[in-house]
């Protein structure tokens, strides 16, 4: 597993371990065991900052996954048992789309995270898609060229 920033990595994978086991109810060493291979591939399938994902950058293609048949290189189907959820492959593809599905879940939760983190004041109640506008009340142009540190009033519409 490719690691980011300072632990980041191992905080993400056990929030979507956490999610998955939730949403499916794995129970068992075995499921814990698919839950964190799951987990891991899907936090180094997704691309990162450059658009690329660690597992790419690492072997210079794409990671075949377990369970799935290709065709020209391509991921092309699942093996039949896949489609059985009493079989272990198809409770390892359940446990695989759980765990997709969590990552992306975590990280639009981080990107709205990072961006009201970002903003010029702390909001107390943010909504995900909610629009909001900042204004700054300057007394004149002089004023405007100040650095924000002196002249902090935001006025937000409400």
């Amino acid at each position: 597993m490719a690691e980011r920033k300072g632990g980041e990595k191992s905080e993400t994978i056990c929030a979507i371990i956490k999610k998955t086991v939730l949403h499916l109810g794995l129970k068992g060493e075995e499921d814990m065991k698919y839950a964190g291979i799951e987990a891991a591939s899907a936090v180094n399938h997704r691309p990162g900052a450059s658009g690329v994902s660690p597992g790419m950058m690492l072997f210079g293609q794409k990671l075949k996954l377990y369970g799935e048949l290709y065709a020209n290189g391509e991921p092309a189907y699942h093996h039949l048992d896949g489609n059985d959820a009493s079989s272990e492959l198809g409770r390892r593809l359940q446990i695989r789309c759980s765990s997709r599905q969590a990552t992306e879940a975590h990280y639009a939760k981080e990107m709205v995270r990072k961006t009201v983190a970002a903003r010029t004041r702390i909001v107390d109640k943010v909504d995900v898609g909610e629009t909001v506008f900042f204004y700054r009340c300057y007394p004149s142009l002089k004023a405007q060229k100040l650095p924000l540190a002196e002249t902090n009033e935001l006025l937000v519409p409400t």
